[in-house]
């Protein structure tokens, strides 16, 4: 009996302190530095930079593109042009080694030929990354999970562990280190992709879209590093955008707590597993169960813990409960718009008959074009042949006609002396007409 007490308030106390996380500095897409969660629970949304011009604790880099800050969401590499690479780096490490992650990406690019990576990284050194992706990268040290279209998918998303001694770009074959795997078709979605990270004692979890994608008990990674998310993009790119990067832990005093707790249950296993003697009788270890001195548990914190997460939780529902209200009366007045602005049925189907009509009208243009073509093509051929031997004859008879005409011409030097002749026929009677005149009798007055 007392070591079921003990495991129903170990578990208690477990489900209330999940209801308390604080999220890191450099955390952006919601809340700020070191805010629980509570306090967020009602809240919207914040912008992501004050002033577009930088991003509270975290540096930016790239190689041939610097990541373009907006109010909503920072973008690591442009639609256009391709080859570039951009990254974004916290300033603050991890300060323990259980956290969650809560991150939300979108790629857009061409439909079939659109290719890109983005890497979200957990690493020791963040100068040994810098901008660069999975299969580029040298000696590192920590976690990566890489999206990408590896194998010609739609879309993967795989994990990679190093310790510090691989280096990756010199590997003849990165692929096979991946240690998990799912396909996961990221890209073109019109909408951000969730991610979910988390890393505990128990291992490590990866969620995409609320639903699980791979898990390794095996991997603990420790405190101290630091989170970052780096692009690139091919010669038809992708646009990577970040829209949220929220990293929470534990509040500390709620994990001090558990491990009391869980401290408080191992100490009573070797009084649950003690074992009873062969030749003693189940009776006589009632008895002596009976007569342990009874353990006095202090509940009223943890019965405050539960009322208050209680209190949340109501809160949650009521605001949860309007929200599905408002949703529902959105959707109806939508509803009704699309109703009122859509055409009606009938006028659909005449659409449907008017296009079908038209269908069935150029296929007739097309028969009767193709029938004419048919009978119109020995003409034209017969058409092209007389104009060809046309053209020949008349080329034949006009080298005929100027033979003709330069054998038949007289010759110039013919033309030269009869002109000579003329000119001195015309000479001589000059002459003989002013000799004439000359002895001619005169006539005086």
């Amino acid at each position: 009996m007392p070591s079921r007490v003990v495991s129903v308030l170990t578990w208690t106390s477990i489900l209330a302190s999940t209801a308390q996380a604080y999220f890191l500095g450099h955390s952006f897409g919601l809340g700020g530095k070191y805010e629980s969660r509570e306090s967020q629970t009602n809240g919207a949304l914040s912008e992501i930079s004050p002033d577009t011009s930088r991003l509270p604790g975290w540096t930016t880099g790239g190689d041939g593109f610097v990541p373009n800050i907006l109010s909503d969401r920072v973008v690591l590499t442009p639609p256009y042009p391709g080859k570039k690479r951009g990254a974004i780096w916290t300033e603050e490490a991890v300060p323990t080694s259980e956290w969650t992650v809560d991150f939300e990406f979108r790629a857009n690019g061409d439909v079939e030929r659109g290719a890109g990576s983005l890497q979200l990284w957990y690493v020791q050194d963040k100068t040994q990354v810098d901008s660069s992706s999975i299969y580029n990268v040298g000696q590192w040290d920590g976690f990566s999970l890489v999206f990408d279209v590896h194998g010609g998918k739609s879309g993967s998303v795989r994990g990679f562990l190093n310790d510090g001694v691989i280096p990756y770009y010199t590997h003849p074959s990165v692929d096979s280190l991946a240690f998990g795997h799912c396909e996961y078709p990221y890209r073109n979605l019109g909408r951000p992709s969730q991610i979910q990270i988390k890393h505990s004692q128990a291992g490590l979890e990866v969620h995409i879209d609320g639903q699980w994608c791979f898990a390794s008990p095996k991997i603990q990674l420790p405190a101290g590093y630091t989170f970052g998310v780096t692009a690139a993009s091919a010669d038809v790119p992708d646009s990577f955008e970040v829209f949220k990067f929220v990293t929470s832990v534990p509040d500390p005093a709620q994990r001090q707590e558990g491990q009391q707790q869980k401290q408080t249950q191992q100490s009573w296993r070797p009084y649950e597993n003690q074992q009873r003697p062969n030749n003693q009788p189940r009776d006589n270890a009632g008895q002596q169960a009976q007569q342990q001195a009874p353990i006095v548990v202090d509940t009223s914190a943890i019965d405050n813990r539960v009322a208050g997460l209680q209190t949340t939780l109501t809160q949650t529902k009521d605001k949860l409960s309007n929200d599905i209200v408002a949703l529902r009366g959105l959707i109806a007045n939508q509803k009704d718009d699309l109703a009122r602005t859509l055409p009606s049925a009938s006028q659909f189907a005449t659409v449907e008959q008017r296009l079908q009509k038209i269908e069935r009208m150029v296929e007739a243009l097309v028969r009767e074009s193709d029938k004419r073509q048919q009978e119109l093509q020995p003409q034209i051929e017969r058409l092209m042949h007389t104009v060809k031997e046309g053209h020949r004859g008349v080329v034949e008879g006009l080298q005929h006609t100027s033979n003709m005409v330069l054998s038949s011409a007289p010759k110039l030097g013919i033309f030269v002396l009869m002109i000579v002749i003329v000119q001195l026929a015309l000479f001589g009677v000059y002459t003989f007409y002013k000799m004439r005149r000359a002895s001619a009798p005169k006539k005086y007055l």
